[in-house]
């Protein structure tokens, strides 16, 4: 063979090594190839897969805001009802005050003070039913402060003082610390006849509250009934001093400031001062319900003081405009 032959022998060699190595390098990148399509395809459904996942989140987390908002909305509307109706209250509009707290309940069916000042403003309206109504609803809401039992025995005070009685007994039970549960059995007591176990109920309300008004109110009236005058005028005078007071710092209900001013002048033999108090007292009592626990407190206080004649001068301007009904 010659040389020629051998170069042209060897050159076919190495095409052939050479085309080998190509076809063989064309598989396996044929096969890389396939691998990159299919990493790319699988990197293109998670892709797709997160941004399905993340625009669920999206709308989940808009409608969590939403519903932040609606809350948020809701609250501050139940609170400015609240608040129409507490002042509403403060100025015996009884019926006014339903109607922005029956607002707030339906807004807020689980808000146990709107439940409460509902009840309350109710049972001024003389409205039993409706007013019982809402103090057992707030009863579930409410299992510590006794003060759903309590509005139930205001609410009962005068149709049922047997149940009224037991309404204020339980209210103690429940929160023996609640200064306004001793007082409401001291009145319910009181009303009852008696009077040592009255007096007992507010000087406890006195030891566990020191800045009440109503309470050395309510004392003063009991002290006088036992011909303790001197301890009666003392008890007087700390009741409207603390009236006075908590009118500069916060509204005291002018129907109760005027009633304790009224008393602490009566203690006094100060009856011109006094009287102008009731005439106050006349125009402010706005419901039959009112007048006949401010008339009630007048009475007591007179009898007590064996000053009867002076009924008709200071209870007569308010049952002129509010008659007791038959039987009351």
């Amino acid at each position: 063979m010659t040389w020629s032959g051998l170069i042209l022998a060897g050159f076919s060699l190495l095409i052939t090594v050479i085309t080998v190595i190509l076809v063989l390098a064309g598989l396996f990148g044929l096969r890389e190839l396939r691998a990159i399509r299919k990493a790319r395809e699988d990197a293109s459904a998670r892709v797709e897969a997160m941004l399905t996942d993340a625009s669920r989140l999206l709308a989940d987390l808009r409608e969590e805001v939403d519903g932040i908002d609606e809350r948020m909305n809701s609250m501050v509307e139940v609170s400015y009802l609240f608040n129409q109706g507490e002042l509403a209250y403060r100025d015996g509009e009884y019926a006014k005050a339903v109607g922005f707290l029956s607002r707030a309940a339906t807004l807020d069916p689980r808000n146990a003070r709107t439940f409460y000042r509902l009840g309350r403003a109710l049972t001024n309206l003389g409205d039993e039913t409706a007013a019982a109504q809402r103090f057992k609803e707030m009863q579930e809401l409410d299992t510590v402060t006794g003060d759903a039992e309590r509005g139930l025995a205001l609410v009962y005070r005068y149709s049922d003082p047997g149940g009224a009685l037991r309404w204020a007994q339980r209210a103690v039970e429940i929160a023996p610390d609640n200064h306004s549960n001793h007082n409401c059995l001291g009145l319910i007591l009181r009303d009852g006849g008696d009077i040592a176990g009255a007096s007992k109920a507010h000087e406890k309300a006195a030891r566990l509250n020191s800045d009440s008004a109503v309470t050395p109110f309510f004392l003063a009236l009991l002290k006088a009934r036992t011909n303790a005058t001197e301890r009666a005028a003392v008890e007087s005078r700390t009741a409207a001093y603390r009236v006075n007071e908590q009118q500069q710092l916060t509204p005291v209900k002018s129907l109760w400031a005027e009633l304790i001013r009224w008393a602490e002048r009566v203690l006094a033999a100060d009856y011109e001062s006094a009287e102008k108090h009731v005439r106050v007292l006349a125009d402010i009592c706005t419901s039959r319900r009112r007048a006949r626990e401010i008339g009630g407190h007048m009475a007591f206080l007179l009898r007590a003081l064996e000053r009867e004649p002076l009924l008709d001068r200071f209870l007569g301007p308010i049952e002129r405009r509010w008659p007791p009904r038959q039987g009351e």
